[in-house]
């Protein structure tokens, strides 16, 4: 039965990697991704990101912490410390799957060298970090029982699902993997030199970049040749020792998600409906926060937990009219009605506010990879799960909050999610900063962002626990408005209830099915 197994497992391991590279060398399709300069950038950010997290591993806690014997059990804090390690590679390793799903499949699709080249680069690149990373865990891993155990058990507070180590080990050891490396560093070197004989001006910077990813693919390409052979013996073992339909199942749908399977939904293919966000809106005031989440999306880079993103709501004009322009307290601060305040301190945003987008009243404020923006109830609600709160505070305090966020517009993008700088903003930095008052002012929300990676910040996740751990209680700041459920059996959303909206934040990150 062993020896069945191991040939099942390795047979359907060779039929995969066929289907890869079939899918691989696909004709060119049309309206193939196309990497532009600002994917290109973003993936420098999440490559530092994995320099960081490595430079984590060179600090004497945590190289205490894996100097533990493979004896007894962790402690609190050394579980702790390595789920909060853990967590932060699964960010990346998601983003680098996403990336590398984006862009390496159709990259020969574009016909211009230039285009072909960049995306070729991001996509590829992507895998070669994903293998390094994945590569240097088994590496640090290695003979220890007591941290392979608790890397595969569930861990709800940092955002980690079961046996997500073995589900690195399984897709480390595949041969699409190695020959992935194989075929895009022969692919990258092809096209590189194709693009440098054109003799047209050639951006130095870009070939500079190209140049640094052939090399680092080549050492990364290297690194797996050495430990390829144990690799694959350990997912052998893992594959053997467990269930077949436990563990192929999910590896197959892990392979089918990377091609573009089904459930890798385009953005019009949200779970919630509009319909559904246009029922929510009525019961919706300025001030409120959202909270989305949107399945299998980049979005979901670098922060733990369920859910990845928030907004600060802020309605239409009349919507803000109907809720300040009278209110007394918010009229003998600003002299007059609000809107007024609004149109005149920034009278350019207030244009572009009051005139919509494509025929959709604007009715948010979020930070985006474009930076910080307003957005329709579509884009910003039309997700796959979101959850409304309203803050337990004076209208003129959700004025003053709706006023700094309007300050916030047009700023870029925090990709290093640092709460200690205002220059560049992430997306529950928008929510918290607008919800920063001055003691002059009134009141702020108590939501204290917390150290992750060596950053303070502030993940959307915790604003939903803060919720559920004061609700009934006398320090509650936050009242429940609205839950949108996803069900990704059904391909659809419910009405949540406040129970569920409460529990969502001990959800597993990347364990979409939901009973």
């Amino acid at each position: 039965m062993v020896a069945y197994r191991r040939e099942v497992a390795l047979r359907l391991s060779a039929l995969i990697a066929a289907v890869v590279l079939a899918a691989s060398c696909a004709d060119r399709v049309p309206n193939a991704p196309l990497a532009k300069p600002g994917d290109a950038k973003a993936m420098g950010q999440l490559l530092n990101g994995t320099k960081r997290l490595a430079e984590q591993f060179q600090t004497p806690a945590v190289k205490q912490l894996f100097a533990h014997k493979d004896e007894g059990f962790l402690s609190a804090d050394e579980r702790d410390q390595l789920y909060k390690l853990w967590a932060a590679w699964l960010d990346q390793d998601y983003a680098y799957r996403s990336f590398r799903k984006r862009f390496l499949r159709h990259w020969q699709s574009h016909s211009e060298i230039d285009a072909r080249v960049r995306t070729l680069v991001v996509g590829f690149a992507a895998h070669a970090a994903l293998v390094r990373g994945s590569l240097g865990w088994l590496e640090m891993i290695k003979g220890k029982a007591i941290f392979e155990k608790a890397l595969n058990e569930a861990s709800p507070e940092h955002g980690t699902a079961a046996g997500q180590f073995d589900r690195l080990r399984l897709m480390t050891a595949l041969p699409h993997t190695a020959v992935a490396l194989e075929v895009g560093l022969r692919s990258l070197r092809n096209q590189t030199a194709r693009m440098l004989a054109d003799e047209k001006p050639d951006d130095a910077k870009f070939i500079e970049a190209v140049q640094r990813t052939i090399a680092f693919a080549e050492q990364t390409q290297a690194m797996y040749e050495r430990r390829g052979a144990q690799v694959l013996k350990d997912a052998v073992e893992t594959v053997v020792f467990q269930e077949l339909d436990e563990v192929i199942s999910p590896l197959v749908t892990d392979i089918a998600l990377w091609m573009g399977d089904t459930r890798l939904r385009k953005d019009s293919a949200s779970l919630i409906a509009k319909a559904q966000v246009d029922a929510l809106l009525p019961k919706m005031q300025p001030g409120d926060l959202v909270v989305e989440r949107r399945n299998w999306y980049l979005s979901n880079l670098g922060l733990p937990g369920f859910w990845p993103h928030a907004e600060l709501y802020i309605g239409t004009d009349k919507d803000l009219a109907a809720a300040f322009d009278a209110d007394p307290s918010v009229l003998k601060a600003y002299g007059g009605p609000f809107t007024a305040h609004l149109q005149k301190a920034f009278a350019a945003r207030w244009k572009e506010y009051v005139a919509g987008h494509e025929g959709e009243a604007l009715r948010i404020v979020e930070a985006v990879s474009e930076g910080v923006q307003f957005s329709t109830a579509t884009h910003g609600m039309q997700a796959d799960y979101i959850g409304v709160m309203r803050p337990r505070l004076t209208a003129l305090e959700k004025a003053r909050a709706i006023e700094r966020a309007w300050g916030h517009l047009g700023k870029p993008y925090d990709f290093d999610f640092d709460f200690q700088t205002q220059a560049t903003l992430v997306c529950s930095e928008v929510v918290w900063a607008s919800y920063q008052a001055l003691a002059s002012e009134g009141s702020s929300l108590d939501l204290k962002p917390s150290e992750y990676m060596g950053r303070l910040t502030l993940p959307p996740t915790d604003i939903v626990k803060v919720f559920d751990e004061q609700l009934g209680k006398p320090e509650q700041q936050l009242d429940f408005v609205g839950f949108l459920d996803g069900r990704e059996d059904t391909k659809n959303a419910i009405d949540g209830t406040v129970a569920a909206f409460r529990a969502s934040w001990q959800r597993a990150k990347w364990d979409i099915s939901q009973d």
